[in-house]
Parts: structure tokens; C-alpha cells; sequence
């Protein structure tokens, strides 16, 4: 559980935090809630009944390029891994409709799991970051991974999460950066 993810966001009076919970099993999540107390939003999945936000179902992008989408990135709190997230989004730019950063992962991995980012990537997790987003991406139809396009789990230190067609070409285009600082 993290009460309020999006710490800065939260202290600076910024209306982009969430509280994320799950509940895991050896190691897998099963049950996924992310609520954003501003909007009264519910980003919710229980392994194998798919996603809702606000008990309507949703599902991941449907897109299949990054010029056709809105990314969210997030730099986090490592500034040597953040300045390789910028790198990443001068990469891109302008071949993207839009860049976002959210300053909450947990609050950006369920936005990318119900579609509003086609992708969310984000360079400095926690388990506690990215616990529930692993089950409503999933849920979503959505595509999570870590940065060298494994399978994310609990321990992924990052994630590159959306649709999978967007997913694809981002791997892609940002094949050869240099990730990790």
C-alpha cells in the first residue's frame, strides 16, 4: 500500500495523487485498487474480471504509434535517471502528439491502463508504485514491462505500460538509448 503516491504533488497542493493497493500472492497481484481522491476515481481489477474505473469497464489504447499519442513520462526522484527519461523525450520529440509528466506513477500506470495515456513510462519505481498498476494494465488489455521489455514484476525498477501497439513502437523508436544511468 502507499497512502498518498505523489508525495510532491500532494505537499505542493497539486491535485495529481492517488492511494494505490494491492493485494498479492506469491508475489502476483490479484486484487489492484488505485483511487484518486480529487476526481473520486476508482481504477479497479481483481485478477480475471478486468478493469473498471469507476465500476464502467475500460481497456488500455488501442493506438499503434507514438505519433498518434499522448505519453506520460515521469523523471522520479534518481536525477541521473531522469536526465535519461529527457534524453528519451528529446529522442521522440516532435513525433508524439503529446508528453505528460504526472508526477504520481502509480496515477500515470492507471491512466495508461484505461487508455488516457497510450503509454506511461517511468524510470524509478518501488513495488509500491507499480504493484496495482501490474494487474490493471494486464486487465486492461494493456501491455506492462520494465525498461528492457521483460515482463514488469513487483521488483521492476521501471515500466514502460499502455497499449500494446503503442508499447511496440516506442520500444522501437528508443531501441539503443542508453536506460539506465
Amino acid at each position: 500500500m502507499d497512502p498518498i503516491d505523489g508525495t510532491k504533488n500532494f505537499s505542493a497542493g497539486i491535485p495529481f495523487f492517488c492511494t494505490n493497493l494491492a493485494l498479492c500472492k506469491d508475489g502476483v497481484p490479484q486484487l489492484a485498487l488505485t483511487y484518486d481522491p480529487v476526481r473520486r476515481e476508482e481504477f479497479l481489477a481483481v485478477r480475471g474480471r478486468g478493469l473498471t474505473v469507476n465500476h464502467s469497464p475500460a481497456h488500455a489504447s488501442v493506438r499503434s504509434t507514438v505519433l498518434e499519442s499522448v505519453l506520460g513520462m515521469d523523471a522520479g526522484f534518481d536525477d541521473a535517471r531522469g536526465a535519461r527519461i529527457f534524453e528519451i523525450m528529446v529522442r521522440i520529440w516532435p513525433g508524439v502528439q503529446a508528453i505528460r509528466i504526472p508526477g504520481s506513477a502509480a496515477l500515470g500506470i492507471a491512466y495508461a491502463a484505461c487508455g488516457r495515456f497510450d503509454l506511461f513510462v517511468h524510470h524509478c519505481l518501488y513495488p509500491w508504485d507499480i504493484a496495482a498498476g501490474l494487474l490493471l494494465v494486464a486487465e486492461g488489455g494493456g501491455l506492462i514491462t520494465d525498461r528492457d521489455g521483460e515482463p514488469a514484476t513487483l521488483f521492476s525498477d521501471s515500466t514502460i505500460a499502455g497499449g500494446p501497439g503503442v508499447h511496440a513502437d516506442f520500444r522501437r523508436l528508443t531501441a539503443g538509448l542508453p536506460w539506465r544511468a
